[in-house]
């Protein structure tokens, strides 16, 4: 193989790590834009059908994991001592697809389970949350239709990013009762350590409200205030030293 040929093969991945990346950071940015649009009030009870949805999808990937070994196995292209101990005679990897995909469906998607409960019990959930949620379930049909099918390491990388994502706004969101446009709105004056209260102007239907404000919550906003020091409004101003955030 010559050096330009040699060149060539090593900058190909780097061009698809690099797209890779680029797909994450512009959905990403788009899952932000989504926490900006107007939200409606919604029954909390929406959120079954992306429950179902993902559970549906669980039980599919769990029904092809038993016909993909037992089929392997029937035709001879899988050993049954295999089975026995995971490691005498392994298979082709395509045989385990299945399982490897049912196994990851078994831990991120938890957490959306989870959160879904959440809302529906507290009950707090909005048109955004319910988006976010059939974004989440989709995304993790998409991953688990790549690990099986193609098995792209890349794709399988941006798929399972993006569904991260989208369920870490989802927790986020509900972990502050606010949306992102109520967040950069917040003043330093808004913050009630004392009654661990936040107070949003102008927020959902532009009336005044208050939001719980937890332990860690709080812990964070002192990081931030630490960093920037802002002056009026939390995420824009710096250089105001005598905020209700200091330390201690």
């Amino acid at each position: 193989m010559s050096a330009t040929s040699k060149s060539r093969a090593a900058s190909a991945p780097i061009a698809q790590i690099l797209a890779v990346y680029g797909i994450l950071a512009a959905g990403a940015a788009g899952l932000v834009l989504l926490g900006f649009m107007p939200a409606a009030a919604i029954d909390p009870h929406a959120l079954t059908r992306p429950m179902f949805a993902q559970f549906a999808l669980t039980v599919l990937v769990w029904i092809a994991l038993p016909i993909a070994r037992n089929w392997a196995v029937f035709t001879g292209r899988a050993s049954p001592r295999y089975f026995q101990d995971f490691r005498t005679n392994p298979p082709a990897e395509w045989i385990e697809r299945p399982a490897r995909a049912y196994n990851n469906l078994m831990q991120a998607p938890t957490l959306f389970y989870v959160i879904a409960l959440l809302m529906m019990v507290t009950p707090w959930a909005d048109s955004v949350q319910l988006t976010l949620a059939w974004v989440f379930v989709a995304l993790r049909a998409l991953h688990a239709a790549i690990y099986i099918g193609l098995n792209h390491l890349l794709a399988r990388m941006a798929s399972f990013g993006l569904s991260s994502f989208a369920l870490w706004e989802i927790w986020l969101r509900y972990g502050a009762g606010l949306r992102v446009s109520e967040v950069v709105s917040l003043k330093i004056s808004d913050i009630d350590s004392t009654r661990m209260m936040l107070r949003v102007e102008h927020g959902k239907g532009g009336k005044d409200r208050q939001a719980m404000l937890s332990p860690r919550l709080l812990e964070l906003l002192r990081d931030w205030w630490r960093i920037a020091r802002p002056q009026v409004w939390l995420f824009r101003g710096k250089g105001d030293r005598t905020s209700g955030l200091r330390a201690g």
